[in-house]
Order: C-alpha cells, then sequence, then structure tokens
C-alpha cells in the first residue's frame, strides 16, 4: 500500500473562484513526455475558469531547441489535455489579470540552442520573477523549486497507478 496522498496545499478551487473572490487559480500543469533527452514531462501554466467548467487558459512554451516561442492557447476542457499527467498550483491570479499575465508570459526570456534549457526552465524562470509581482499575482510563499518537483513527481505516481491526479481531484470537488 501507498501512503496517503498529501493535501492540495492551494485554496480549493471552489474557495478560489467563490464569488466573493476575484481570483483563479495558477497551476503548473504537466504532461508525459517521450523521447526528451533529459526530461520525462512537459511543464505548462495553466489558469483555470471557475466551475462547473473545466476550461482553462494554458500557457507554456512551445517547440523544439532551435524553434521554442510562447505560445497561450485555450483549453475547452482540461481533462482532454493528452497524456496530462497531473498538476500542482503555486498561487493566484486576479481574473481581470489574466491578459496581463499573458502579455508577460509573452515577453519573459527565451533560450535557444541549449540543450540543457528547456519549457521546465522557462517555467521557473517566470514563476521566480512572478513571485516580485504584487497584488495582480500571487505565488505562494512557501514555493520553491523543490517543492514543485517533489510533488509533481507524486502527481505523476498518481497518474502511472491510474489514481486521480490534481485536476480530476479537483473537478471532483465541484
Amino acid at each position: 500500500a501507498h501512503a496517503p496522498y498529501k493535501q492540495i496545499p492551494c485554496r480549493t478551487m471552489i474557495e478560489v473562484t467563490a464569488p466573493s473572490n476575484d481570483r483563479r487559480s495558477l497551476v503548473v500543469a504537466q504532461q508525459d513526455l517521450q523521447g526528451h533527452h533529459r526530461r520525462t514531462e512537459h511543464w505548462a501554466l495553466i489558469i483555470l475558469d471557475p466551475p462547473p467548467s473545466h476550461a482553462a487558459d494554458v500557457f507554456q512554451l512551445a517547440g523544439n531547441m532551435d524553434t521554442f516561442h510562447f505560445e497561450a492557447l485555450r483549453a475547452p476542457d482540461v481533462l482532454k489535455i493528452s497524456e496530462l499527467c497531473g498538476g500542482y498550483c503555486v498561487g493566484d491570479v486576479a481574473a481581470d489579470a489574466v491578459e496581463k499575465l499573458r502579455g508577460w508570459l509573452e515577453e519573459q526570456r527565451v533560450v535557444h540552442y541549449d540543450r540543457m534549457w528547456d519549457c521546465q526552465d522557462w517555467l521557473l524562470e517566470a514563476l521566480w520573477a512572478l513571485k516580485k509581482e504584487r497584488g495582480w499575482v500571487a505565488i505562494d510563499e512557501g514555493f520553491t523549486e523543490r517543492g514543485l518537483r517533489e510533488a509533481l513527481r507524486e502527481e505523476r505516481e498518481l497518474w502511472e497507478r491510474a489514481d486521480d491526479h490534481y485536476f480530476e481531484r479537483i473537478f471532483a470537488q465541484s
């Protein structure tokens, strides 16, 4: 048997999106990645819509080492994202600042032709920079790379065992 899964450290989806609260969850989502020279997961930043919707804005680094570029997508149902293997809530953003976040992320550094830099590095750099912002976006005070990687590793293990990962647990609450 395995140890019980830890509680989701961020506010639950219902708390984040209550009418009295104008904030949306910021979640690092991971997808299974095959054939990469050093990574087994692709990372993206997801902003969840209020329940009962399963829709979300997805912000990610797309392409390959020589073609990396920022990409913003609209996912009509997060649970239908191919090979989604979990996520971890890292903070929240004001509902009226989603476009501001999109523009802000689009301006983040993108590195080409470096085999040791990829979507995970891009996202971590963005989160560290966002942590310095105030008001419109909030990254959890206790956020660390180590904590994020550990939580996402646990999420992947749940996915591999066919247990509910973050998004499945969140949407089961709504």
